[in-house]
Formats: C-alpha cells, structure tokens, sequence
C-alpha cells in the first residue's frame, strides 16, 4: 500500500534516484543536478511503497497565495497507479491549509512535440490545471509552460 508522507531527510539522494530513473522525462543531467541540489531547501512529499520510495514531490511557496510544485517523478514501473495523483492530492490539501489560492508547475510547453511532454501536459490538465504562458525561461529549444490550478471551491 502506497503511503504519502512528508520527507525530512536524504531528499536528494530520493529526487536523484527517483529523477535518474527517468530518463525520458529528466534526460538532462544539468537539469537533474539542479532540482537535486535544490531539494533539501524545499519541502518534499514521497509516496512510500514498504521501505521504498517511488515518488516525490518538491514544492515551494512562491507568494503568500501561490505554491509552486518544483517537481515531481514516479518511478517508471509505477506510472498510471495513483501515485502522482495522490501526491497532487496531499500537496493541494497542505497548500490550503497553508492559506494559498493557487497550486502552479512549470513544465515543457506544447511548442515541444514530444509526446512523454503531451502526456505530461494531459495528466495536470485531467488534474484541474490550466495553460497559462508559455515562456522561453528554459532557452529557445525548451519553452516553459506554466500552468495553474485554483484551489479556491
């Protein structure tokens, strides 16, 4: 049975295990780097399977109403099981408690014709998140895609 906790220690040695494992989705290693380097500042969320971690969520509040999912992987054998929803889930519950309107992410934008990146998309969009810019943060191959969801009923 999958448990969502909050993770308080070895949170980059769980993002670099759960990232590296994903290839697909985090194949940069300097991008992988970075979201390693900046888990321990940041709160983090695990879904533990028995001893096993096999998910994670970094997020950040960004502004009094706003918390950012920083990021968030599943290990590959445990795709379409719940997991990233269930940490959506807890994260949206936490924002709120914590008096934020808004849950927003980052994510490679539709400009990308990848399909891992269209079903990344389609998965927070069946999660309630809606396409709000796309932003050349990352560089001119990599748009960025920001993406919100409110978290007022």
């Amino acid at each position: 049975m999958i448990e969502i906790e909050e993770i308080t220690t070895n949170k980059a040695g769980i993002c670099r295990t759960i990232l590296e494992a994903l290839p697909d989705r985090f194949g940069n290693q300097r991008v992988v780097e970075l979201i390693v380097k900046e888990a321990p500042l940041l709160s983090m969320l695990g879904a533990r399977d028995g001893d096993d971690y096999v998910g994670m969520m970094t997020v950040k509040r960004q502004t009094p109403q706003t918390i950012e999912i920083r990021a968030l992987g599943v290990m590959p054998d445990r795709h379409r099981q719940g997991i990233g929803r269930a940490l959506i889930q807890e994260v949206e519950s936490y924002a709120i408690q914590q008096g934020a309107v808004l849950l927003s992410l980052k994510t490679v934008g539709p400009s990308d014709p990848n399909p891992i990146y269209q079903n990344t998309r389609a998965f927070y969009h069946a999660l309630g998140f809606v396409q709000v810019e796309e932003l050349p943060l990352w560089g001119p191959d990599a748009a960025c895609l920001l993406m919100v969801k409110s978290l007022k009923p």
